[in-house]
């Protein structure tokens, strides 16, 4: 019992000393997302920089009139977070965001949990700088601000 009541002790001396160094740390963190148009239809899209690639539901592709696009012999796996079955893959599309396009490839799964997340092939290929401290990301000069969730 001694070695259980010790092990807590150092657990909760821990625990004080990130409530007084990071208290931040046990907010909950909020999501970032974009304000983008794809075929004249405003979505929010999800800035997820620990994704591989960027994802498109089969849902959202056939809302958006652009499942004629996805090239069915790109099927496969995407893992993660758990596994998820690929259809496809669209190879290039524009992204509206406010005055520019931002040419994007989309990796299309059946999964409606997620509608649409930019991943780190999109913001690497176009040398995007995510600026945390301003919440906002710019592609070649361009401002897009987080949005406000």
């Amino acid at each position: 019992m001694d070695d259980m009541l010790f092990k807590q002790n150092i657990i909760d001396d821990n625990y004080a000393l990130a409530m007084d160094i990071i208290p931040e740390s046990f907010i909950p963190v909020k999501m970032l997302y974009i304000k983008c148009k794809i075929n004249n239809t405003e979505l929010d899209i999800f800035i997820d920089t620990g994704a591989q690639v960027s994802i498109m539901s089969l849902s959202l592709a056939k809302q958006l009139g652009i499942d004629y696009l996805i090239d069915h012999f790109c099927e496969g796996k995407v893992v993660g977070v758990g596994t998820k079955e690929i259809v496809g893959k669209i190879h290039y599309i524009d992204i509206q965001l406010e005055n520019f396009n931002l040419p994007c490839s989309f990796t299309i799964i059946d999964n409606d949990n997620l509608k649409i997340m930019l991943g780190l092939n999109t913001m690497l290929s176009t040398g995007c700088i995510l600026d945390l401290k301003n919440k906002k990301m710019i592609f070649n000069n361009y401002e897009i601000k987080f949005l406000d969730y």
